[in-house]
């Protein structure tokens, strides 16, 4: 077992605690009103924006510092999470939009950052056009963009109110979540009072965005991991269970506002698409987003926001090689990608006409399920300082190899401007599970948060 290093406080940059998309009309849990008169030459020089906003730009970063009596590999789940004891750049963000036309948008956002052994990596996030305010309603988005799937889901890591990912989101949708090469339409019915109600329907299909990251997800039963616990290698492979190739996704969100104190977002989520074992998952789930201000003119009234997401998946898979070994990982060359697709139908013919007798000598396919939840509170005190804790919970499948999962983490932000465009955070996670037992990790994040807001 590690020793918990002493935490030092970071003095590189960070993004501002900016808040979560939760929903249509969701004016977020962190929103105060902005004191102009407060504002410093900081704040003016952060006016990035050119030829009256046809072009805006941003750039945002973290920088974290931290230590675990567990294996960062086999605890922090997320692409961009800190992966490492001592010092992690979680990010560099650069991004710019455009608008040339009422109707017409533009964005591009990209990250550097270190991955568990201390190395700089760059990867565009999102890249897409859209198309605004249709007839009936509707919206056109295409490009590479994080699917509208749930709350966490479509938020940057400025947006993030907790230093990594919830695990229900790595589990379930990916390392990053999930972004796609993707066409989407949103459509904005209108239901009740516009003034108090808001509603979305998204439908996106594309392709998953390959996958950059050489990270292990260190929440399966990995053999070499050093605990007392008997463990059995998994016959199918954890990697198969990733979304790969083709996926469809919906949402569908209605948001009403009861007064300027109290909306309540509720949605449900849907995606269907190719799995790394050449088979397809399910994906479900529900969530709803509560913010309560008690006032929103005072930049230093009290504010909460509750989210909770709950989802359900299917997992069909298939044991032997995963598909997408060679796309994604290049172990394997094509001529034998083209040997096992040989043998792989040999396999499946041969187990047609004798399935019972002699599954053992070919791929064995099942079909697995698992649930997930995660739950925050964030209460902002004043414009500087916010309280949180999250909770998580994902059930696991033995037989993938993934372990079930509880992780239970409180935070603390203080935020040195009346803007929050720096921020200092402390987090702490306890990590319960029962094949390795209960593990501590502490987190020091610091940030700052430059150019015009998206």
């Amino acid at each position: 077992m590690r020793t918990l290093p002493a935490l030092l406080l970071a003095a590189a940059p960070a993004a501002y605690a900016a808040d979560h998309d939760c929903g249509p009309t969701c004016t977020h849990g962190h929103h105060h009103a902005s004191d102009d008169s407060d504002a410093s030459w900081f704040d003016r020089a952060n006016d990035w924006s050119l030829w009256d906003g046809l072009i805006s730009g941003s750039l945002h970063g973290y920088m974290s510092y931290g230590g675990s009596t567990g294996e960062l590999g086999e605890l922090q789940t997320g692409g961009h999470d800190p992966q490492r004891e001592g010092w992690t750049l979680q990010a560099i963000e650069p991004s710019i939009s455009i608008k040339p036309t009422e109707h017409i948008s533009g964005f591009a956002n990209g990250l550097f950052f270190s991955d568990a052994e201390g190395d700089v990596s760059w990867e565009w996030e999102e890249i897409f056009g859209s198309v605004h305010d249709l007839p009936g309603g509707f919206d056109l988005r295409g490009g590479q963009f994080l699917n509208r799937v749930g709350v966490f889901n479509p938020t940057h890591i400025h947006q993030w109110q907790f230093v990594d990912m919830p695990l229900l989101t790595t589990r379930f949708l990916g390392d990053d979540g999930l972004i796609t090469r993707s066409g989407e339409i949103n459509w904005r019915p209108q239901i009740g009072d516009p003034l108090t109600n808001q509603s979305i329907l998204t439908v996106s299909y594309g392709e998953v965005r390959p996958h950059n990251h050489d990270h292990s997800h260190g929440d399966h039963n990995h053999h070499g991991h050093d605990h007392d616990h008997d463990e059995v290698e998994a016959l199918f492979e954890e990697e198969g269970a990733h979304f790969n190739d083709r996926v469809f996704s919906t949402r569908a969100a209605h948001s009403h506002r009861f007064s300027d104190q109290h909306e309540l977002t509720t949605g449900i989520s849907y995606v269907y698409g190719d799995n790394e074992f050449g088979r397809h998952n399910h994906v479900g789930g529900l969530d709803f987003s509560y913010r309560w201000n008690a006032d929103l003119t005072d930049p230093d009234a009290v504010s909460v926001l509750w989210k909770t997401e709950i989802f359900g998946r299917s997992v069909a898979a298939r044991s032997g090689e995963i598909h997408g070994d060679e796309e994604h990982h290049d172990h394997h060359e094509d001529e034998e990608h083209h040997e096992d697709d040989h043998h792989e139908e040999d396999h499946l013919a041969h187990e047609d006409h004798d399935e019972d007798e002699h599954h053992d000598d070919g791929p064995r396919d099942a079909t697995f399920d698992e649930i997930g939840i995660s739950s925050s509170v964030v209460a902002s005190w004043s414009r500087h300082w916010d309280t949180g804790i999250r909770f998580d919970y994902v059930s696991g499948i033995q037989d993938l190899g993934l372990n079930e999962r509880i992780r239970v983490s409180p935070s603390v932000t203080f935020f040195p401007d009346n803007n929050r465009r720096t921020h200092i955070r402390a987090q702490y996670n306890f990590d319960h599970s029962p094949n390795h037992g209960s593990d501590h990790t502490v987190w020091i994040q610091a940030g700052i948060a430059l150019g015009s807001p998206h």
